[in-house]
């Protein structure tokens, strides 16, 4: 980690060149806001997978029931005579 951060700018004459220094203490530490705001980010990606989940459930229901349907529609009798046909009267 770096504390006591510090920058600063300067420019060398009228050539345009900006100089940017930085300066800070490097140890060895924890950042607690940062350590919160993953645990925050993984709470968000763990509520999306179980969403995301749900969503493919609902959609592999509805798959097997249109598939389900799709198969059979076509024994549904679509006239008086043919429910005759079929019940053998």
């Amino acid at each position: 980690m770096i504390f006591k951060f510090e920058s600063d700018f300067r420019e060398l004459g009228s050539s345009g060149n900006v100089f940017i220094y930085l300066k800070g203490t490097a140890s060895i530490g924890n950042n607690k806001e940062m350590l919160k705001a993953d645990e925050e980010e993984i709470k968000l990606l763990t509520e999306r997978n179980k969403q995301k989940e749900e969503i493919e459930n609902k959609i592999l229901a509805i798959q097997k029931r249109y598939d389900f349907i799709n198969q059979n529609y076509k024994k549904i009798p679509a006239s008086k005579s043919d429910i005759e046909k079929m019940l053998g009267s």
